[in-house]
């Protein structure tokens, strides 16, 4: 991993305003990025495995009120910047935030490598992400040549680390995977022309049959019958949305576990420190 690789971060730790609240409701809290795990809230967690990782040069909070987080005295807080957009859908919220970035990008030069202008995105709820599970999927990128990279977790893999977590698979070729909640993509996705696409991939990323169902008649064949394989995958989301897409095939489960339920909140407490 070259040392002179810097990419910025946007944590999306709102209130989702399509999610029912039960968690919330469960933690009595209004946002799932303050809930306790053992001592420390979900977002401090993500905050020191993105630090560890030391390839993030600046983090945009999305959502979230500065005055709710504390974070340890191990990050660094001048590199954060917290964002309260308008919008009131994560992708518009994006495409608030990264307008921001950009207008920085074009004073500090630090916020992104030379010759790229990927960023990582990230849910507020992943509380058992690891620095190396991060540098991982980024050193799967192949030097950003694509526009898009999302991971995938094997279902073996992640049923061995979360037995009781209740994740729904897709069916491949080469098994059954379920998708993590880190990406990364170039910050041209958000522009005005593109931002629609980036709304469906996330509204279908739980279930990855509704991307594959808008393709053509022998994709979704191929799909049914367990032949649609990762090359496949990739060239699906390029036509659908026009995006240049790796899947990186990641041996991290902790990328895939999110919380949404009450029961997803008992087990982070129960296998984090």
């Amino acid at each position: 991993m070259s040392s002179e690789l810097r990419i910025p971060c946007i944590l999306m730790a709102g209130a989702d305003p399509d999610n029912n609240g039960e968690l919330e409701i469960a933690e009595n809290l209004d946002y799932k990025a303050l809930i306790d795990i053992n001592g420390k809230s979900v977002i401090a967690r993500m905050m020191e495995a993105f630090e560890e990782s030391k390839i993030v040069s600046k983090y945009y909070i999305v959502g979230l009120p500065e005055e709710l987080v504390e974070f340890p005295d191990t990050i660094d807080r001048s590199k954060i910047e917290f964002f309260m957009p308008k919008g009131d859908k994560v992708p518009e919220r994006l495409q608030e935030t990264a307008k921001i970035i950009l207008e920085q990008s074009k004073t500090d030069k630090t916020l992104f490598s030379e010759n790229s202008h990927h960023i990582l995105f990230a849910s507020g709820d992943i509380p058992m992400m690891s620095s190396q599970s991060i540098l991982d999927l980024v050193e799967n990128t192949q030097n950003f040549k694509y526009d898009l990279y999302f991971a995938m977790v094997e279902e073996g893999i992640m049923s061995a680390a979360f037995p009781d977590n209740r994740r729904t698979y897709a069916k491949l070729v080469e098994g059954k995977y379920c998708m993590a909640d880190l990406l990364i993509f170039d910050i041209s996705l958000l522009s005005e022309s593109r931002i629609e696409k980036i709304r469906t991939l996330r509204e279908n990323r739980k279930v990855f049959a509704k991307v594959v169902f808008r393709l053509s008649p022998m994709t979704v064949i191929r799909f049914i019958i367990g032949r649609l394989s990762f090359p496949i995958a990739e060239k699906a989301v390029n036509k659908i949305f026009d995006v240049r897409t790796k899947i990186v095939q990641t041996k991290y489960p902790v990328l895939a576990f999110d919380m949404d339920k009450p029961h997803q909140v008992l087990i982070a407490r129960d296998k984090s420190n």
